[in-house]
This record gives structure tokens, sequence and C-alpha cells, in this order.
């Protein structure tokens, strides 16, 4: 196989021709980064809190002065099919030793703002928020570790499988939508007609 070959036979045939994902920043590690990728991982919570917790996150980053007097971004949120992805898009990049220290998880992230806005979502939403990437019983889960280079996301318009069922599409979501409080009912009665009829609304989300 060629070195694009493998490439190909590495993101998605192990996934099936339907669930396709991207290097989020660059195919391979080491390169700069130009955006965060947040991962809500719901896990046991349903769908309805997934939402909550992204409607409140969305919020206390954008208010976050601190954060805001290191980096300029635009955000972009998108439907996983069963969860939400949030995106900052950075108007300048940044290197991996910036995303460790102040947007990765663990012991001794003083500085780490996936941290602190994990604590807050908890207290705004009530449930049991936090960052990480390990599985945790009954806890909603901020993982950002897919940001650094040679790591991959979903993209927009593929399928969710959950096993052998297709049981989700992933599109891109405006801010409005996600203050809709029926708006996981909408999107899991979405079909690929209804998102084919109306693609160019989605396109309009996605940033160019």
């Amino acid at each position: 196989l060629t070195g694009k070959q493998e490439l190909i036979w590495q993101y998605f045939v192990p996934r099936k021709p339907v669930n396709f994902f991207y290097a989020t920043n660059g195919e391979f590690p080491g390169k700069q980064i130009d955006r965060i990728f947040i991962d809500i991982d719901r896990q046991e919570n349903s769908s309805e809190d997934a939402l909550k917790v992204t409607r409140s996150l969305v919020k206390i980053i954008k208010k976050d002065k601190e954060f805001a007097k290191l980096l300029k971004f635009k955000t972009f949120i998108m439907w996983t099919g069963s969860s939400f992805h949030i995106y900052l898009l950075l108007a300048r990049k940044i290197n991996l030793a910036f995303y460790n220290t102040y947007l990765s998880y663990g012991e001794k992230k003083e500085k780490s703002f996936i941290m602190k806005w994990a604590e807050l979502t908890s207290e705004k939403t009530g449930l049991n928020v936090k960052a990480g990437h390990q599985r945790e019983k009954d806890a909603i889960i901020l993982d950002s570790s897919n940001t650094p280079s040679g790591k991959l996301a979903r993209v927009p318009f593929s399928l969710h499988i959950s096993g052998d069922k297709i049981d989700g599409i992933s599109l891109p979501i405006s801010e409005k939508q996600i203050e809709d409080k029926k708006l996981i009912d909408k999107l899991k009665k979405l079909g690929a007609d209804d998102v084919v009829k109306n693609l160019n609304s989605y396109y309009k989300l996605i940033p160019g």
C-alpha cells in the first residue's frame, strides 16, 4: 500500500464507510493546533443531560475573561448522533506545550481551563461533570484529549453506530438551537432524507 492508502485504511476501513473520522489538527504528532476539541462523553447519562452540559459549558467558556486574554476563538458545536462535540476554532495557532498547560487534564493542572470548566459546569447543571478521558460511572466527561495532532474526531454528516445499529446522524448545531429544550427529540427524528433536504442550512453552520 502507498502511504496515502495506509492512512485511508487506518482512518476509515475499520470504522466502516459510514462512520467517518478525520485528523483533528493534522495527521501526525507534533503539529501546531488550530482548534480545541471537547467531547461531551455522556456514557450512561441521557442525551438530554449532554445537552444541558453543552449549553452550560459554551456559556462558561465564552464568559471566561482569563481564557479570552490568552486566546481569541469562535465556537462550533456538533451533534454526534448521540451527544455533542464543542470546538474552539482559534484565531492563532498554539503548540502542544500550551495545550498541555491550559487545556489538558490530570493531576497538578492548576492552570487547566478544562478542569475549571468541568467544575463550573457541574455546579451550574447539578450533574456530575469531570474533565478526563477514562470513563467513570454516573459522570459526564469533558474530554479534550483528541485535540493534539494525530488524534481523530468525527466529521459532520457521518452516521453514528451503536453496536450494529445506525442510531443517529452527526450534524452542525447553532448556539441558538442548543437553547431548545426539545432539541434532542427533533434530532433523533431526523432521517437521511431530512438532512439532504436541508443541507444548505447545515452547511452555513460549518466554518469555512
